[in-house]
């Protein structure tokens, strides 16, 4: 009877034991929290991303969207800072206005990781993202190569929120490459449309009625709001206007693919996220990162769409 006794209590307390370790096992190793612009197809493949890694590696991560809104964001991230989680991911809205963000977390001793839009605070443990002066780079580049710089035309640009990293760099590297160099380029107009299809849509109408076919390109600085110009061109029945964009998000592949964009430029969204999360883990676990990993832009052109047309739902990372 004794020994019936001993063997239940022992079977009890293993239980226990691996129950506990069970637990353990199966627990999340770190909390995050990822601080984004807002919802659009390129941000949604970044957060996929992000998740994607995060459950692979055992991370609590949940995503906040700040709309395109500075106030948002503001509250967002000092509300993780509060909550004490082990690591804060931040898509900055404004590249100066979020910069002291970056530094509340450096001196709350949480490890921040920026990704894909910048600030100006050097305070962060490692950006993760693409040099945005190579998109605005890569489309001068198409309409040197394909229109040319002496015969020169008629732009308008479709601007991402103002003051955030793509905004500006996208810009700077457009205008260093095809603005400062051939004076026939003219800029006709140039509007934010905040990264949404449907404003992008509306200003375009506007140019349209105001400007016609005296436009040749409109470069659109993501993919979102050049598929809105798409959608105005087609309205209209022109079919002179280039339209570029950047991000290949599946609409806008495409629209290359079938014509109705020129091109866009590839930004791994995806890889972005899923390489924000590992570095974050791995800054926790002890291990070193340099301060900005850059994954590559790649133009996307009808020569190559069809490389990019499976790309969609992988993820890509740059080791």
């Amino acid at each position: 009877m004794k020994n019936n006794k001993l063997f239940l209590f022992t079977t009890i307390v293993l239980v226990v034991i691996v129950g506990f370790s069970m637990m353990g096992f199966t627990a999340n190793k770190y909390k995050m929290g990822f601080a984004i612009l807002h919802v659009d197809p390129f941000c949604k493949n970044m957060s996929d991303g992000a998740l994607e890694k995060a459950k692979e590696l055992n991370v609590d991560l949940t995503i906040y969207n700040a709309d395109n809104r500075i106030e948002n964001q503001i509250q967002q991230v000092e509300n993780l800072i509060t909550k004490k989680v082990d690591a804060i991911l931040l898509q900055a809205v404004d590249h100066n206005g979020c910069a002291f963000l970056v530094d509340n977390c450096k001196e709350a001793g949480v490890p921040i990781i920026v990704v894909n839009c910048d600030t100006t605070s050097p305070n962060m443990d490692t950006y993760v993202g693409s040099y945005d002066v190579e998109a605005g780079k890569i489309q001068a580049e198409w309409i040197l190569e394909n229109i040319g710089g002496d015969t020169g035309g008629n732009i308008a640009i479709l601007f991402v929120p103002m003051g955030c990293t793509p905004q500006l760099q996208r810009y700077q590297g457009f205008k260093e490459t095809l603005l400062d160099k051939y004076p026939n380029w003219k800029v006709l107009a140039e509007l934010p449309a905040d990264s949404r299809r449907d404003k992008a849509m509306q200003i375009t109408e506007d140019w349209l009625q105001t400007y016609g076919d005296k436009i040749d390109v409109i470069v659109a600085q993501n993919d979102e709001m050049a598929m809105g110009a798409v959608q105005a061109i087609k309205n209209h029945g022109i079919t002179s206007i280039k339209v570029l964009g950047v991000d290949a998000t599946e609409d806008a592949v495409q629209a290359v693919k079938d014509g109705e964009m020129a091109m866009t430029v590839f930004q791994d969204a995806r890889g972005q996220g899923a390489k924000a999360v590992e570095v974050a883990v791995g800054i926790l676990e002890g291990k070193t990162y340099p301060k900005q990993i850059y994954i590559p832009f790649i133009p996307v052109t009808p020569e190559n769409v069809d490389e990019f047309l499976p790309k969609k739902g992988e993820i890509q990372v740059t080791k």
